[in-house]
């Protein structure tokens, strides 16, 4: 819907301010009174969407009993290929500490390996890009835990604790996510945490590897720039710009370039407060 990507952009750009301060940015969840569906669809997320200003993402999160519920969404052309290209951790510490020890890669079909252009391959034709396929790259999620380097990837079931989806609502980018917040002894891995209890939560992506020969066309104007060598990066409070035709920014910030280089990793902390239960209404 139209009015959908005005509400995501309008958020995004008066909220650019927020992502200068030097502490973490702290959301409540809402209390979920139903499951809420996971399937990259418009949903009921607009009231709970909250602008992250930089990466220019909009960010809601609903918790019950038994899940946490993430929608994150985007309009920026470089960050929607970023994210479907490359993937998106969310990292979950029941604790409140930011440490990964316990993340969910998702999509992960394409990989850091696959989002790098080869030189042969050409560029894309004029006006055109070589756009991922949200079929192929949202069949998988990486599950990650107890150290960064313990993964796992599995083929996403309808029964699985972790869910997660990707859609596309009128141009604006929709990824979807639902986490257990309790571990079980069929899903060792989960949040660590009870409703009500305040928990820290990072979202990161990789940059492409292999050094500096091929090249990642994330869209925008001017030349692709050179994918340089990179792994996950920390979850510190760097800030990325993103640039280019359809941008949010003039540029690009932490060793990005202009137009369709390979932009900064995006790389955040957040606090989050789990809700408690459903809100009653006051007595009269």
């Amino acid at each position: 819907m139209k009015t959908s990507r005005a509400v995501v952009m309008a958020l995004a750009v008066a909220a650019a301010a927020v992502a200068a301060r030097g502490k973490d940015l702290e959301i409540a969840s809402a209390w979920a009174g139903a499951a809420v569906p996971v399937d990259g669809g418009p949903g009921e997320w607009a009231p709970l969407l909250r602008p992250l200003g930089d990466p220019p993402l909009v960010i809601g999160l609903q918790n019950d009993a038994r899940y946490l519920y993430l929608c994150l969404r985007t309009s920026d052309p470089i960050v929607k290929r970023q994210l479907v290209r490359l993937g998106l951790t969310v990292w979950l510490n029941g604790d409140g500490k930011d440490s990964k020890t316990f993340g969910v890669r998702f999509p992960v079909a394409a990989g850091p390996q696959a989002a790098r252009r080869q030189p042969e391959q050409g560029e894309p034709p004029e006006g055109g890009s070589h756009a991922p396929s949200f079929d192929r790259a949202a069949q998988e999620v990486e599950l990650i835990g107890p150290t960064k380097d313990d993964r796992e990837r599995l083929h996403l079931a309808p029964d699985d604790p972790v869910q997660a989806a990707l859609g596309d609502d009128s141009g604006v980018l929709v990824l979807e996510m639902r986490v257990p917040l309790q571990p079980s002894e069929a899903h060792p891995l989960a949040v660590g945490a009870a409703p009500g209890a305040a928990i820290a939560l990072g979202l990161a992506t990789e940059r492409p590897k292999g050094g500096g020969r091929g090249r990642l066309h994330l869209g925008g104007g001017g030349e692709p720039g050179e994918g340089g060598p990179g792994d996950e990066g920390g979850m510190g409070r760097g800030r990325g710009g993103y640039g280019g035709r359809g941008g949010m920014g003039e540029g690009m910030r932490g060793g990005g370039m202009r137009g369709g280089a390979t932009p900064a990793p995006i790389d955040v902390w957040l606090r989050v407060t789990l809700a408690k239960g459903p809100v009653r209404p006051p007595a009269e």
